[in-house]
């Protein structure tokens, strides 16, 4: 070794050895030297410094992209909002109208129903203070209602009436014939039955 410069003895072909010292740290680099490890260092920073621009660059386009994607969809979406409330303030009267016509066509088949009960009755109830009071009163009651009302004012006249009272006349089935009596019998349709006179 010459201070840090190694030599090689190539006539001899004599084996050295190497041995491990620390550097003489009183040579001084000359200015404009190369110095391999601040050029890479160099170029190595500046390497960094191009790929964060680079990717910066990449992210603005990509949140450009990311904007422009969103705009899109914001005027798909208010496109489709408007057709949708477009067709909704065209259909809204319609279906208004539709339902406003069934509840009227529900409650004409329900007053009708109430009718056909009050004339299955109004034959016998008629003249019925209570019947008169039921048919004023119609609205606010239901088809069973009307029913079970006109039912019972008719048992109550019915039962008022006593049918037994009304004729006193005898009641004749018209099953013996009273003309032919023979020996304690009474000739019928259904034959001869024994009678006790």
């Amino acid at each position: 070794m010459n201070g840090d410069n190694p030599t090689i003895d190539f006539k001899n072909g004599v084996r050295k050895k190497i041995t491990f010292e620390n550097y003489d740290d009183g040579v001084v680099i000359p200015e404009g030297a190369f110095d391999f490890g601040t050029e890479i260092k160099n170029i190595e920073d500046t390497a960094f410094s191009k790929v964060e621009d680079a990717n910066k660059a990449v992210e603005i386009a990509n949140n450009a992209i990311a904007i422009a994607e969103a705009n899109q969809a914001k005027e798909t979406a208010e496109a489709n909002y408007t057709q949708v409330k477009a067709n909704y303030d065209e259909m809204k009267p319609k279906f208004d109208q539709y339902v406003a016509d069934e509840q009227a066509r529900q409650e004409a088949e329900i007053n009708a129903q109430k009718d056909a009960q009050f004339a299955r009755f109004e034959s016998v109830l008629g003249d019925n203070a209570d019947f008169v009071a039921l048919k004023e009163n119609k609205a606010n009651m239901s088809v069973q209602d009307i029913e079970d009302k006109c039912s019972v004012l008719f048992a109550r006249k019915n039962l008022t009436t006593n049918f037994s009272t009304l004729n006193k006349e005898p009641v004749v089935a018209g099953v013996i014939d009273n003309g032919d009596d023979i020996d304690g019998f009474v000739s019928t349709y259904y034959g001869n039955i024994p009678i006790n006179r």
